[in-house]
């Protein structure tokens, strides 16, 4: 089951040459992950593998910002903002371009303070067959999105990622300008998860996920300065797996995790079989036709 993502005919050329670093043809579901029970998948951290694994590291990490303190209801107003930073590169850079640009800006981001949680993703274009019909593909740019909770100014905040992209080299002059920085301010908490979902390609935005090339060496998501600030009650902070723990366990009631977990692996194990080659063969065509229609019929 392959889905195939509308391309333009340089594609193959950058393929070529090996720079590209994203996936041209991006399967569905990986074949040895399937069988796997429901509460298990969410624990597979892999956005490269295919859809299905990218839906499940982007899932996790969407709960993990949900549950953090430092996002709840009470701390998001017009007031106190969380900043949304868009970075985009204008060029064209190989993985190994692109990790030697971020070694040099994160030690600056670092030392200015800032205190954020970082997505990176593939730049699309839009092309136009007609007036009202349109396909966005990828191209071999990359683009940032930083989830700010310093309490800066929107001018204050694009001096310091402006600085920290010219002291890495990068040029912001006309009519050889390598990058940009977009600003956005989410006022109240049904904006921010929403804007969660859009930057990590979750949900209702899932059509549009791009998958890197594997062992590009870019890591997808990071935090800067201790982004996530739970802590238990003698105030140590508990970290992301901790946290993922306890999200996992809340879904369940108590003492039904186990059995709820053995019955539904059995279920999987026997049900499968059972179902008959024709009504796999049906469900996984109907998975790939409606992925390529989200793809290219938008």
């Amino acid at each position: 089951m392959i889905a195939t993502i509308a391309t333009v005919p340089n594609t193959t050329i950058m393929a070529k040459r090996k720079r590209i670093i994203y996936k041209i043809k991006v399967l569905y579901q990986y074949p040895a992950r399937r069988h796997n029970t429901y509460e298990e998948i969410p624990f597979r951290q892999d956005w490269t593998d295919s859809l299905e694994t990218y839906q499940n590291a982007a899932r996790r990490q969407y709960e993990l910002l949900k549950e953090n303190p430092r996002t709840a209801e009470n701390m998001i107003s017009p007031d106190n903002p969380v900043h949304l930073i868009t970075l985009k590169y204008f060029h064209e850079y190989n993985n190994l371009e692109v990790i030697a640009l971020w070694k040099k800006i994160r030690p600056i981001l670092t030392a200015q303070g800032i205190i954020a949680y970082g997505v990176v993703e593939i730049t699309t274009r839009r092309h136009y067959v007609s007036d009202k019909k349109y396909y966005d593909y990828p191209i071999n740019q990359i683009h940032y999105h930083f989830l700010v909770a310093n309490d800066l100014s929107e001018s204050e905040l694009r001096n310091i990622f402006n600085n920290a992209c010219l002291e890495a080299g990068l040029k912001n002059k006309k009519p050889n300008r390598e990058f940009e920085v977009q600003y956005d301010a989410i006022t109240n908490r049904k904006e921010f998860l929403r804007k969660c979902m859009y930057i990590l390609k979750y949900d209702r935005y899932k059509h549009e996920a791009i998958l890197f090339q594997r062992h590009t060496g870019i890591n997808k998501i990071f935090a800067i300065n201790g982004w996530f600030n739970k802590t238990d009650d003698s105030g140590k902070r508990i970290d992301k797996k901790t946290m993922w723990k306890d999200i996992v366990a809340g879904w369940y009631p108590d003492n039904s995790t186990t059995t709820q977990r053995q019955s539904h692996k059995i279920t999987i194990q026997f049900s499968i079989p059972c179902y008959g080659l024709l009504g796999i063969l049906t469900t996984f065509l109907r998975k790939e036709n409606s992925h390529d229609k989200c793809k290219t019929d938008r």
